[in-house]
């Protein structure tokens, strides 16, 4: 910010006289500006929330164990998805062959294309059914 201009006789005259006159300030200016920085300074005082942003979000005042309690159940709930496609491709594997066998004539129970594509269905039905028990047991101690 440039100094204000004031005028001077000598050389050193208008330095002095603009400085005195960037610090001179009547007196209702002072009270004016004191008066804000009051209030700005009362706003400042009062203590502020603040969160930690991570990767997924997170609530103002949320405790770490409640943070990672939803993280697990944010990490199963999507695990859960995964396994759910991976087992609906592997049911339609099974149908396809399935039926290809039935119009072969071939019996169903002796395709090993078959046996793994079940055996496979069964381990996908687990480990969801044990994901969703664990989020019950997460939502629960929440």
């Amino acid at each position: 910010m440039p100094a204000p201009l004031a005028p001077g006789k000598t050389e050193a005259e208008p330095f002095d006289n603009a400085a005195g006159k960037a610090f001179t300030v009547s007196k209702e200016e002072m009270q004016r500006r004191e008066a804000e920085w009051q209030k700005a300074q009362g706003k400042k005082s009062q203590p502020r929330r603040r969160c930690l942003l991570s990767n997924s979000a997170r609530l103002c005042g949320m405790s770490d164990e409640l943070s990672r309690n939803l993280r697990a159940i944010h990490d199963l709930e999507r695990a859960i998805r995964v396994w759910e496609l991976v087992r609906d491709r592997t049911q339609q594997v099974e149908m396809e062959t399935t039926a290809n066998c039935e119009r072969q004539g071939e019996a169903v129970e002796t395709n090993p294309t078959v046996a793994k594509a079940r055996v496979h269905i069964a381990r996908c039905n687990l480990a969801i059914l044990r994901a969703r028990e664990r989020i019950d047991k997460l939502v629960n101690a929440v």
